[in-house]
């Protein structure tokens, strides 16, 4: 048994890979909180230094030793980080060897998605027990063979090194990952070499080469406190993986939240022609009255949608407002205020967003129909926004699911009169200004105000008082409203304002109010669809309906953070209370547009922009033409039958060339179609039919960039056609035989999807965008490259 005493010299190796590992460890604080990882990090670098001088003791063979190693590591993993894959809890079962071994790859990018700190979430715990096992077995292993072991000093450094990629900006303890680790190392490498190499000196010598490797060792420091910060770079910065990761969850490749407002508030009717009863979309306990549940986020319009912001590279403000990422054990709110546990179950509800409230604290996944394993995968991909406290889960949810959240409650007011609202927020999205609704509502009375919370209650105090509320239902006795909130519906909303009062349901009350209070003073909002439950969950479960839904805008106000404001008038007030006893009718009846050349419904497309200026041939019509007087009545026949058909010549000729450029311009267009739709593989007639929303969007004046995507093109044009690009990808990628019937499939989804896009948009657009040959420009660009 002697042999399995240690040494003093193989002692104290061992000392000195435990003490400068456990210091490199110890970098991972910023990113799992805590201590726990550092004990089980404790542990299994302890078995592997066992393992590797068991090893030694016995004179194994390398081969063997390696194999009893990775052995060891399967076990040890098992029991400190992956037990709820093991049998009985610690004996390996093939589950958890496979997660030891995939986890020591797949781990760290589920870290650095993460928010810190992570605690135990999932089966993060694996990479301190990898890393703290591999530095000492290795460790020990080379150090008790070799003699010159300076190279060991690669481990901890390594260990050091990715402690810092995967934390935070901010630095664990400089004194002990710099200073102590740096003592360490060099007490440990000094005394190796002394070992390997002893001094033939005196007393004195050695004593003097001490001193001169004090002073070596003070002028180097003294240099480089005085140095440092001197050299070129940003001293503060930090170069970490969480700044260039791109999270899991793209929300891009979702359509936008609030574009199916109208979908939950009419439930629509069943086979028989009855309505629809409205369904239980989830039930919630211990939410307090007045207190909206979440749903989604948006901070960014582009024209046709309000949507999710998603990390874009040209504009580094929005790459956390775009992120979402996992969230570990514990967050801490952004300000204080009251906390509640709020339990959700979801009923009839299948989307990525997951209901929340406030600003999340914690979560957990439990009583979830399908069992623990059910729970595991929704907790393993919840990802949260922790900038629009908004949640999702690539999983989507589905009827049964339940979780229980910690949550920070919002805040609430009455009035911003006297409040400061932030003039500048980080993370906030781009808008497009909607010019003709904010001239009709930019009344002296609001631009004098200079205080922010006074004119943000003043325009809500406008709508909410003189706006009707509309779902366009009929049956209720509600005025005629138009779904959706792009451009030209929301122009169509408040841009004739006052002569023309506000009608429509949240969807555009909240988009229009972002807006405009944007627009007005260049200040931050952002729109939040979610659910507002009629009765309090305190001491017993609620039922939220699908017609609870609502919309509101959330502004920043210093010392609460994002605070709630509805500009939306109650839903039993269905008549405006305006002056103006006019009803809204769309922009196109007060137009007086050409005569409209034959369309082919296939190229109708939404316009970009409402109310922009006309074009030169439709200004050109409404020029007025003066007749030349007769000199007298004996030639008033001749001016009839000469003068005045050169006149009507020349009054007719503009139209005429007008009617033959639009001819030609659908002509050419429907060849086109038909050619891409006829000719080439299977495969190549469906890309080739993407192609058609790609010139459809040139010719409405917003083209999508060349070197785009299906996916990223899809993002741009909004709508139906994310998922047309979806479909476009996986049937021409798929690597299976297409037929005639696929290729007519597709293409009848992208004449409906067209049509869907051309429902957004007036007539006089979509006889622009018909008769426009920008898109044959485009097309003949691609082909001469």
């Amino acid at each position: 048994m002697s042999r399995f005493i240690p040494s003093r010299h193989a002692a104290v190796d061992m000392l000195a890979i435990i003490a400068m590992t456990l210091v490199a460890l110890w970098s991972f604080q910023s990113s799992y909180g805590g201590t726990e990882f550092l004990i089980v990090g404790a542990v299994a670098l302890l078995s592997g230094v066992a393992i590797a001088f068991v090893g030694r003791s016995l004179d194994l063979p390398i081969p063997v030793v390696v194999v009893a190693g990775l052995i060891g590591y399967i076990v040890i993993a098992t029991v400190l980080a992956l037990r709820h894959h093991a049998f009985v809890g610690f004996v390996p079962s093939p589950q958890s060897t496979f997660e030891a071994l995939a986890s020591s790859a797949t781990a760290w990018k589920e870290l650095i998605t993460t928010s810190p700190p992570v605690g135990s979430t999932g089966d993060l715990l694996i990479i301190p027990v990898l890393l703290g096992y591999v530095s000492g077995f290795i460790g020990v292993s080379i150090a008790l063979r070799l003699r010159f072991v300076a190279v060991l000093v690669v481990l901890p450094l390594a260990v050091l090194g990715l402690g810092i990629a995967v934390g935070v900006n901010t630095p664990v303890s400089l004194v002990v990952n710099g200073l102590v680790l740096a003592v360490v190392m060099l007490a440990w490498l000094a005394w190796r070499e002394q070992r390997r190499r002893p001094l033939l000196t005196d007393g004195s010598a050695g004593r003097s080469r001490l001193l001169a490797a004090v002073a070596v060792l003070a002028v180097a420091g003294g240099l480089g406190f005085l140095v440092g910060p001197r050299l070129p770079g940003d001293g503060d910065a930090r170069a970490i993986w969480r700044q260039t990761v791109t999270p899991p969850f793209d929300p891009r490749v979702y359509p936008s939240p609030l574009a199916g407002y109208r979908s939950y508030v009419k439930p629509g009717f069943d086979p028989e022609g009855e309505r629809r009863e409205p369904e239980v979309v989830l039930t919630v306990e211990g939410l307090p009255a007045d207190v909206p549940i979440r749903l989604a986020t948006m901070d960014r319009y582009d024209g046709l949608v309000w949507q999710v912001s998603s990390g874009d590279p040209e504009d580094p403000s929005l790459q956390e407002s775009g992120s979402f990422e996992r969230i570990g054990s514990r967050l801490e709110p952004d300000t204080a205020g009251e906390v509640a546990d709020v339990t959700i179950t979801i009923g009839d509800y299948d989307d990525v967003w997951i209901p929340t409230v406030g600003e999340v604290i914690s979560v957990r996944f439990e009583g979830s129909v399908g069992g623990p394993d059910r729970d595991r995968e929704l907790a393993e991909s919840f990802r949260y926004n922790r900038s629009t406290d908004s949640a999702a889960t690539p999983l989507r949810l589905r009827s049964g699911d339940r979780y229980v959240m910690e949550v920070r409650l919002p805040e609430t007011r009455d009035g911003f009169e006297g409040e400061t609202i932030v003039p500048t927020v980080p993370r906030l999205g781009s808008v497009r200004s909607v010019s003709p609704m904010t001239q009709a509502l930019s009344t002296p009375d609001l631009l004098v105000i200079e205080d922010s919370g006074i004119r943000l209650d003043r325009i809500r105090d406008l709508m909410y008082s003189t706006g009707a509320y509309s779902d366009g239902d009929r049956e209720a006795n509600q005025q005629i409203s138009r779904a959706g909130h792009s451009e030209a519906r929301i122009t169509e909303f408040a841009g004739q304002f006052p002569r023309v009062p506000f009608i429509g349901n949240a969807e555009q009350y909240a988009a229009t109010f972002a807006l405009l209070f944007r627009d007005l003073g260049n200040l931050p909002t952002r729109v939040v669809i979610g659910f507002l439950p009629s009765d309090p969950s305190v001491d017993s479960a609620v039922d939220v309906l699908q017609t609870e839904i609502d919309a509101w805008v959330e502004v920043p106000v210093e010392g609460a953070g994002w605070v709630g404001v509805s500009p939306t008038p109650p839903r039993d007030q269905l008549t405006s209370t305006s002056s103006s006893p006019q009803q809204p009718e769309p922009d196109y009846r007060t137009q007086n547009p050409p005569p409209p050349p034959l369309v082919d419904p296939e190229f109708d497309q939404p316009a970009k922009a409402a109310g922009e200026a006309q074009s030169p041939q439709e200004e050109s019509e409404r020029d007025d033409v003066e007749p030349v007087p007769a000199e007298d009545g004996n030639a008033g026949d001749g001016l009839l039958s000469s003068s005045g058909l050169r006149i009507g010549a020349a009054v007719a000729s503009p139209l005429l060339l007008l009617f033959m450029f639009s001819g030609f311009a659908i002509l050419a267009k429907s060849i086109r179609r038909r050619r891409r739709r006829g000719r080439g593989a299977h495969h190549q007639r469906i890309a080739n039919g993407w192609h058609e929303v790609i010139d459809l969007s040139t010719d409405l004046g917003a083209p999508v960039p060349r070197t785009s995507t299906r996916k990223e093109g899809a993002a741009f044009v909004g709508g139906s056609a994310v998922g047309l690009a979806q479909r476009a990808d996986s049937t021409v990628w798929g690597g299976r035989e297409l037929s005639d019937d696929d290729v007519d499939r597709f293409w009848d989804e992208l004449t409906s999807t067209l049509r869907s896009m051309r429902s957004e948009v007036g007539l006089t657009r979509r006889i622009r965008s018909a008769v426009s040959i920008q898109s044959l420009r485009r097309s003949r660009q691609r082909g001469a490259r």
